[in-house]
């Protein structure tokens, strides 16, 4: 990546949603993940590549993003992106220049 990010205007043009995600147990000890939204924010998705992986018979898809929003302090990899109906877990988070204007985000989209 280059030393400085520039990204034209109109580029943050996808309504991202910024999720967490709550615990509850069930009466017989499992545990249940259940996903809100904390905020909303304009983004760029880039997708970078895609494969499909066969272990045990199974097919595991897997798409990588590096999604783009500006600065959002209290975003960690423990977050989620959803956009419409994709949802992106965050891999990892880029403070470009540590300047906290702009985050760059690796992504796995849930498939």
């Amino acid at each position: 990546m280059s030393k400085s990010l520039v990204l034209p205007a109109g580029s943050l043009r996808h309504r991202i949603a910024i999720q967490s995600a709550s615990e509850s147990r069930d009466s017989m000890g499992g545990v249940t993940y259940s996903w809100s939204t904390d905020d909303t924010v304009w983004g760029h998705i880039r997708p970078l590549s895609g494969k499909e992986l066969v272990e045990a018979k199974q097919i595991d898809a897997r798409v990588t993003h590096k999604i783009i929003i500006r600065e959002y302090s209290s975003l960690t990899p423990s977050h989620r992106f959803q956009n419409d109906s994709r949802n992106f877990n965050i891999s990892s988070i880029l403070n470009i220049q540590e300047r906290d204007k702009l985050q760059v985000c690796s992504c796995i989209e849930d498939v």
